[in-house]
């Protein structure tokens, strides 16, 4: 029988630190997608940077305590777009961003 996180962590089992190297994994795959659409991307450790002609789109990837501590893809300043696993709305959602920044220019 599996115990869930909930009791484990009740109980005082402390769960361990998140791997750093799944948030980056996470965004080079991203980084991979919207390469394969034609943009300018540039992977740093923990974000990468979308260039469509006018101003830059950040993307992090950060744990969501609240949500199991599951792998989420937020803007700058920690505004959530989508969970890591679903990187095609996370396409969706920087292809959107980037048309505002152009629109605003």
């Amino acid at each position: 029988m599996h115990e869930s996180s909930d009791s484990r962590a009740s109980a005082g089992v402390i769960e361990p630190a998140p791997n750093r190297q799944d948030r980056s994994q996470a965004l080079h795959n991203l980084g991979g997608l919207l390469c394969g659409q034609g943009y300018t991307v540039e992977v740093e450790s923990l974000h990468l940077t979308v260039v469509d002609g006018g101003r830059p789109v950040e993307v992090w990837a950060q744990r969501r305590p609240e949500d199991g501590n599951r792998l989420w893809f937020t803007w700058a300043g920690g505004i959530r777009m989508c969970p890591a696993d679903q990187p095609q709305d996370a396409v969706v959602a920087i292809k959107g961003a980037l048309k505002r920044v152009l629109a605003r220019m």
